[in-house]
């Protein structure tokens, strides 16, 4: 559905105006039954890159987003950490005020997670894997909404700094994603040709 609605908005409006890309660095936290089920704090960060264009104060936007979050555990009198790695892409719809923004969307997350030692170095412990969710089997691809909103401060007509919350609730049951952003966004310059020559 999403995907459509951004498809006919740049096929029925000039494609090269209004566009914007833009960049946010993030602090996540991901929550799971694993990590409620273990006491895990798992906190990490990320980046995600957009491309945009709006039509008045609407925006409709494709994202990627890489996030990469750590939980301290302790298995057998050895400490490691759980890492998950999340990469999300999608579309949202963004509605810009003056000094706010808020958007929703939907959004693909590919998920692995992994047990890692002291050095960094992945540990292939089927038993461990199977404890703390990290094996293939509770890993893969799933789909679910994703929406936040925030502040942002328009440095320029072209150049505006945002600070926002958001959150992407997966396709499983009771785990999320929830990061505090801070990006830049830039409207690219209109390349569309003068027609009235």
């Amino acid at each position: 559905m999403f995907y459509k609605i951004f498809f006919l908005l740049f096929i029925s409006t000039n494609v090269f105006a209004n566009v914007y890309i833009g960049s946010e660095f993030s602090y996540s936290q991901y929550n799971s039954n694993v990590t409620e089920q273990y006491k895990l704090n798992s906190k990490g960060t990320g980046y995600s890159l957009i491309l945009g264009k709006s039509i008045q104060f609407i925006g409709l936007e494709a994202f990627y987003k890489l996030k990469d979050t750590t939980a301290p555990i302790t298995h057998e009198s050895t400490s490691y950490d759980r890492v998950e790695k999340s990469y999300t892409y999608g579309l949202a719809l963004r509605v810009n005020l003056q000094y706010t923004y808020f958007k929703v969307g939907y959004a693909l997350n590919h998920q692995v997670g992994q047990i890692q030692d002291s050095s960094g170095s992945t540990v292939n412990d089927e038993r461990m894997n199977a404890i703390y969710k990290t094996s293939s089997n509770d890993n893969g691809t799933t789909s679910g909404l994703s929406y936040g909103l925030g502040i942002q401060y328009r440095w320029s007509k072209a150049l505006r700094f945002t600070l926002g919350y958001e959150a992407y609730k997966t396709g499983r049951v009771n785990e999320n994603y929830q990061q505090i952003n801070i990006g830049i966004i830039f409207k690219l310059p209109d390349l569309s040709p003068d027609l009235t020559e």
